[in-house]
């Protein structure tokens, strides 16, 4: 940053040696003035004591510089004072800016500096526990039905001689377990895929509601399962350049859990339109009613509305959490509103044209 020369650093210290001269010079020739009436010669005092008017020259000089500086180097011992703090660790350590000059913007970048630190710190420290979180959660969450396989493994070598039905009960339970853990381990690897900051996409510019189209069609058994049915609401032709597969996920996901918890309602719409240049896409149900302080944490990975890891409840809450980071890898966001009459998931994706009907 440019400071004007006339309120920088420099410009202050030059002031201040040449007013520290010019007094130290006053004050000479005002002790020769004053010399002058009691002497009567100065001249000759002058020059019989050039060496302690020197002297008296640089003494003064030093004061008037020492005094003038004052300011400048209370500041500077400030900043150090501060610098001192932050280096045993206390980052919330604030050094008052009074001036903005360069020491002024020193101390206003080691506050920044400081600042930027802790929040490294804290950001450091929530991964941390976030982490700690995660290993805790997929430790319980493959456990559970891998105690359980176990446990019915068991029980089919206790009774693989005497009951062959009761058995082959317990294969069909054991190959769901399996079918759990598969499903669990590929959403941990794709939700750490898509989280990667370094994952390169490959887009592809494809119409929004061709590409809804074509997933709804493996959605049809799931639908007619749950008793509902759906409809699709275009209002105008949007098209996205996105990496398709992934967006795929993303849809498929979203559409699921409406299905899923939407199917009280009976009914799923989707409704796509344009705004300020983004592709906005509404998937809609009138199910039960997502609680308020559930929605503030509906995309965090593992958090469920219903509090429970019961498989049968509807998965291990991470379907929402991937396709927001999926949403993100786009530069768009996912939102949710929720009322009791309906809930209403927006996808926000950057449009790429708008063909009018």
């Amino acid at each position: 940053m440019k400071f004007n020369f006339f309120y920088g650093i420099r410009f202050k210290l030059l002031t201040i040696c040449i007013t520290s001269v010019a007094l130290a010079v006053f004050g000479i020739i005002f002790f020769q003035l004053f010399a002058a009436k009691q002497f009567g010669d100065a001249a000759q005092l002058e020059e019989s004591y050039s060496v302690i008017y020197l002297a008296v020259f640089l003494i003064l000089t030093t004061i008037f510089f020492y005094l003038f500086s004052k300011n400048t180097i209370t500041r500077i011992e400030t900043i150090s004072k501060g610098v001192d703090k932050i280096k045993e660790g206390n980052l919330q350590t604030y050094i008052p800016v009074d001036v903005h000059d360069e020491i002024g913007q020193l101390t206003a970048n080691i506050n920044l500096m400081a600042k930027n630190l802790q929040s490294s710190m804290e950001r450091e420290h929530e991964a941390k526990q976030i982490k700690d979180e995660m290993i805790s959660n997929i430790s319980h969450d493959l456990r559970t039905p891998l105690t359980s396989l176990m446990g019915y493994i068991d029980l089919i070598k206790a009774h693989m001689h005497e009951d062959l039905e009761a058995c082959e009960k317990y294969v069909d339970i054991s190959q769901r377990k399996c079918e759990q853990l598969k499903t669990q381990i590929n959403d941990l690897i794709e939700y750490c895929i898509v989280k990667d900051k370094s994952l390169t996409i490959y887009t592809e510019v494809v119409g929004v509601k061709a590409l809804i189209q074509q997933l709804m069609i493996d959605f049809i058994p799931q639908l007619e399962e749950a008793g509902m049915r759906f409809e699709i609401e275009c209002e105008s032709e949007v098209s996205i350049d996105v990496d398709v597969s992934l967006m795929k996920r993303l849809l498929q996901n979203m559409i699921s859990n409406s299905i899923f918890y939407g199917k009280a309602g009976k009914k799923l719409m989707i409704h796509i339109r344009l705004k300020d240049s983004k592709a906005m896409i509404e998937i809609k149900n009138n199910g039960n009613q997502i609680a308020k302080e559930d929605i503030p944490y509906l995309f965090e990975r593992f958090y469920r509305g219903e509090k429970s890891r019961n498989e049968h409840t509807g998965g291990k809450g991470m379907g929402l959490a991937i396709a927001k980071s999926i949403a993100e890898l786009h530069k768009g966001t996912i939102t949710v509103e929720s009322d009791d009459k309906e809930t209403v998931f927006l996808i926000a994706l950057p449009a790429v044209k708008n063909i009018e009907k």
